[in-house]
């Protein structure tokens, strides 16, 4: 197995080396330092931890379950997030306090189509937003990242893995890749408005530029069966 990744090695190759540099992220409404970014890499060396990783609605969790399938230990972060964001928990409580009760249903759950509506149109909104999940959703996946070491690979799903500079908490990387137009046409069928849709798929970091951070690209613009073939050839090859 080759070693954790270098961050610098990454970073001086990739033209987006920004995100990790700590200067401004236009494209996610990050500003640098005052954002959320976990660059330091686990305390001690631990089983074998592969992100999988991509935009919106290019299938991740479709792999990711694919893994699982295969034996390998699965972790989702947006079924972590969606926990954090049960009514009245903290983080709730938080995004409540901040963004007001127009987010908040009339059975107490999160409006999280307002609450997109709100962070993807105005790129400050995103970043009130950014602040306060980042760092929440980061804590409740470290003890995963931490724990002890087993056998089988260890799989979390980590859309903005690249964006908060999390690639040295992992050995591997996983991007999963769609086209634009497949995308869009994923988002519309989950009931998403289009403009809310073109808006948030504009104010994401295009996968292009995740690409170059990747031992594997698992492109999902194809049959299921095709998408499967991919994830075999690469349970084949962890660990060689």
């Amino acid at each position: 197995m080759r070693p954790l990744h270098s961050a610098s090695k990454k970073l001086s190759s990739n033209p987006h080396a920004k995100f990790c540099a700590g200067l401004e992220k236009k494209s996610l409404g990050y500003r640098g330092g005052k954002d959320f970014i976990a660059a330091s890499s686990p305390p001690r060396e631990m089983g074998v931890r592969i992100a999988i990783t991509g935009g919106i609605a290019e299938g991740k969790t479709t792999v990711l379950r694919l893994f699982e399938s295969l034996g390998g230990q699965t972790i989702s972060s947006d079924a972590i997030v969606a926990t954090l964001l049960r009514p009245g928990t903290d983080l709730w409580q938080q995004l409540r306090k901040e963004f007001g009760e127009t987010i908040i249903t009339a059975t107490g759950e999160l409006d999280r189509e307002r609450l997109a509506q709100l962070a993807f149109g105005d790129p400050f909104m995103r970043r009130r937003l950014n602040r306060l999940l980042h760092p929440a959703a980061f804590n409740a996946i470290q003890p995963y990242l931490e724990g002890e070491a087993s056998a089988a690979p260890l799989f979390i799903e980590v859309p903005l893995l690249i964006e908060v500079c999390l690639q040295n908490w992992f050995d591997r990387i996983i991007v999963v890749q769609a086209t634009p137009a497949l995308q869009q046409a994923r988002l519309l069928a989950r009931g998403i408005a289009p403009s809310l849709a073109r808006q948030m798929l504009r104010s994401q970091l295009p996968t292009r530029a995740k690409v170059p951070f990747a031992d594997w690209v698992v492109r999902t613009h194809c049959s299921l069966d095709e998408v499967e073939r991919q994830v075999r050839r690469i349970w084949a090859s962890i660990g060689r």
